[in-house]
Formats: structure tokens, sequence, C-alpha cells
């Protein structure tokens, strides 16, 4: 993938660091000096490079189990599906 010199520094700073950063630390990292980056980060995560993980932070896509935007179910139980007499009708 082609990217630009600011993204490819984006990545690396958030590759170095192993965990999600928050904009200003990026900005720090990846050698930025303005606000700017935000507006890079922006275009990225709809882009699918990086992810925001919290109020304010981001991480990389890969580093998110590698599944974006699902969550992992520890409780499959199935649901089964309820007449109005309460009978159980079938599961799901």
């Amino acid at each position: 993938m082609l990217r630009s010199n600011e993204r490819a520094r984006v990545v690396a700073a958030l590759k170095a660091a192993g965990q999600a950063l928050s904009v200003r630390d990026i900005m720090a990292d990846a050698e930025m000096r303005s606000r700017n980056a935000a507006d890079i980060l922006l275009k990225m995560t709809r882009d699918g490079e990086i992810v925001r993980v919290g109020r304010g932070r981001y991480n990389l896509a890969s580093e998110i189990n590698g599944q974006i935007g699902q969550k992992e179910r520890t409780d499959a139980k199935p649901i089964g599906i309820v007449d109005k007499s309460g009978d159980s009708v079938q599961s799901v």
C-alpha cells in the first residue's frame, strides 16, 4: 500500500508504542508540528488504517484483534423465540 510520508510516520509511531495513543502523543512521536495531524488521523480512520479506540485515542487497525467494528461474544447462548403463550418455539 502506498501511503504519504505523514501517514507512514503516524503508523510508525503507533507501531513503536504498541498501544493506543492520544493525538498529542502521535503528533510528538511522528514529529508533526501542527494540529493538522488530527485531520490526517480522521482520514486514516475512514480508510481503515487506524481505529479510534476511545475519546481522542487511536491505535492501528491490525492491533485490534484483526476485527474492526466487531465485539467478541463471551456468553454465546442460544436465544429462543417465545410465542404469545410463553412457550419456546425455536432456538436461533
